[in-house]
């Protein structure tokens, strides 16, 4: 716990970290997780967590619009002038794409209105727009007076889509100074064939800053 303690404390203060917990099921990654909550809220920091599911491992995304789905439903609880706050920074970051993040997190529309329509774009040119658009999104939740931690547990049934997202996320972490990623897997499901697997040394091939916890 301590060393979550730790990382958080470096992102408190603008420092990019990312954190995974690997273990069997029921080991206890979740309480130990739950162990962020007090120094989050001493920072007042946000705290949003999304989960894969075995049967939703076609579905793109999807436990990071969970754990965004949820995020932008706290924010749309908060007072009038914290709404404000968000719906300028969130509108500043994704321009007039905002269509291409309300589209797939619909709660969004309800904080910053109705978005217009995007330009037709390739599919590799629209996905390119989509991570760029999505980072930028992702960077207005994040900052010195409110940073924020995203959990994403199950990262062993996590969808193709996701782990390139990552991948991008890691290769411009740098605008990312106040976010704090945390997964969790079951390491006994993750060969070294598995996408997870591969992402792993991937990033510590190239130097990023990701620590690994093993529960015993």
């Amino acid at each position: 716990a301590q060393t979550i303690l730790d990382e958080y404390k470096y992102v408190a203060q603008g420092e990019f970290r990312s954190l995974l917990i690997s273990g069997l099921s029921g080991i206890g990654k979740t309480r130990l997780i739950q162990e962020l909550q007090k120094p989050i809220v001493e920072y007042r920091g946000y705290y949003t967590s999304g989960k894969f599911d075995l049967y939703q491992k076609n579905v793109p995304y999807s436990s990071l619009i969970q754990a965004l789905r949820n995020l932008i439903r706290t924010f749309l609880t908060e007072s009038d002038e914290r709404i404000e706050l968000w719906r300028s920074r969130i509108t500043d970051a994704v321009g007039h794409n905002g269509k291409v993040v309300t589209d797939i997190i619909p709660e969004l529309e309800i904080l910053i209105g109705p978005q217009p329509e995007v330009k037709e774009l390739p599919p590799v040119e629209s996905l390119n727009r989509f991570h760029d658009v999505f980072d930028r999104f992702l960077a207005s939740l994040a900052s010195k007076e409110n940073p924020l931690v995203i959990f994403i547990d199950d990262l062993q049934w996590c969808d193709i889509a996701t782990f390139d997202f990552v991948r991008n996320l890691f290769s411009n972490y740098k605008s990312h100074p106040y976010l704090m990623l945390l997964g969790a897997y079951r390491h006994n499901e993750v060969d070294s064939s598995h996408p997870l697997h591969k992402l792993i040394r991937h990033l510590k091939e190239s130097g990023r800053p990701l620590k690994e916890i093993r529960l015993g």
